[in-house]
């Protein structure tokens, strides 16, 4: 069962819950709400607040934006934090006097913000962290330009991951799966979990724009090393991005669905042998998303 963009409140709010497997009670309980307010909501009887569904929403681990049955407001939502968002990404460089945060308290920081980005909760990200959306080239730039301090040849390719999304953005297909294998010619080949995951990642980006660019043999050929890779490593993060056996075969699947014709008997094959993990990092792959 899927949250529809197109039901109500309430209606998305039962069907998230139904989908974590809680009773409204329940629910009422991890949101520190009133067991009647989850009842009203749900049947849309009441209309929550932006508390109430703040609390809603963390409870069932879904991002606010996502029960939100009016994308428009969504989408006014996320909007209203731009300004913010603009003014600390022009000031990057220039922060503003006054205590620095304890190193330990930002790198929590930081893994706290790239769990909600692997889970898609964006509207969160647009509140709690300033400069992590929708100027999104700029920020990829900005990753560029301060990966190689790091010296982490790993940290080059996550953010040659990330880089595709402006690609996708402009539709210049060609030119992103070139970026991609750019960055699999210089990713470290050494051994070990982490190492294979993230070559696994790049190329199974690379398979979803070659798929979109309709170079079908380069999809295929990187798919075939994305599913190689996904086998030998636990279904985890690595470097912000999910990525195991599950992953590689949503890709798989989702690139079938792209290509078509023939290879739609692949996608029908894959899904009669293989069935995702009870909980499973949500597919970013843009082909499977209407971004």
């Amino acid at each position: 069962m899927s949250v529809g963009p197109r039901c109500g409140v309430g209606e998305c709010i039962a069907a998230a819950r139904r989908i974590a497997r809680m009773t409204q009670k329940e629910l009422a309980d991890a949101a520190g709400v009133s067991y009647s307010m989850v009842r009203a909501v749900e049947r849309g009887a009441r209309m929550p607040g932006a508390s109430v569904l703040d609390a809603i929403a963390a409870a069932l681990s879904v991002d606010p934006a996502r029960l939100l049955g009016d994308r428009g407001h969504t989408d006014s939502r996320v909007h209203d934090e731009i300004p913010e968002i603009s003014r600390v990404i022009a000031a990057y460089d220039l922060p503003q006097d006054g205590p620095a945060r304890p190193l330990d308290e930002l790198r929590a920081t930081v893994f706290e913000a790239v769990d909600w980005r692997v889970g898609g909760q964006y509207l969160r990200i647009a509140r709690k962290m300033p400069g992590l959306l929708d100027l999104s080239a700029r920020l990829v730039e900005l990753m560029r330009w301060a990966a190689p301090s790091a010296e982490d040849p790993l940290l080059d390719a996550a953010v040659a991951y990330v880089r595709t999304e402006t690609f996708f953005a402009a539709r210049a297909h060609e030119p992103g799966l070139r970026a991609l294998e750019q960055a699999l010619d210089t990713a470290p080949q050494a051994p070990g979990v982490t190492t294979i995951a993230v070559r696994g990642a790049l190329h199974m980006r690379a398979a979803v724009i070659a798929g979109r660019a309709r170079r079908e043999d380069a999809a295929m050929l990187h798919m075939g090393e994305a599913r190689r890779c996904g086998d030998a490593v636990p279904e985890r993060v690595y470097y912000g991005t999910a990525f195991g056996p599950s992953s590689a075969r949503a890709h798989e699947v989702s690139l079938a669905v792209s290509l078509g014709g023939r290879h739609l008997r692949r996608a029908l094959d894959i899904a009669n042998e293989w069935a995702p993990r009870a909980i499973c990092p949500p597919n970013d792959d843009p082909a499977s998303t209407s971004k």
